[in-house]
């Protein structure tokens, strides 16, 4: 599966042509290619979903900001494990 925030192979095609230095009727044809499986199952996504493609990628941009990076992900999960314990070892008022 496609991580959040990650381009499509149509959007990675457009970004390829845009670095490299082929003619412009190459650049024309891959922009006219038919979307593949992948592109058309993200596009009914963000239909079915998100009712707009902008929101959609507002969403992603939100998610993109805010993932946790591995270290960060291990330091959170430690805190969260220290403060189940401290919470689990008061005693109960009976």
């Amino acid at each position: 599966a496609k991580a959040y925030g990650e381009l499509g192979p149509k959007m990675k095609r457009l970004q390829h042509d845009g670095d490299s230095k082929s003619s412009s009727t190459k650049k024309s044809k891959r922009l006219y290619e038919p979307p593949t499986a992948e592109e058309l199952n993200e596009l009914k996504e963000t239909e079915n979903l998100f009712k707009s493609n902008l929101f959609r990628m507002q969403m992603n941009e939100l998610l993109q900001e805010t993932t946790l990076n591995e270290e960060e992900r291990k330091r959170f999960e430690s805190l969260l494990h220290s403060v189940k314990k401290a919470l689990e070892e008061v005693p109960n008022k009976d």
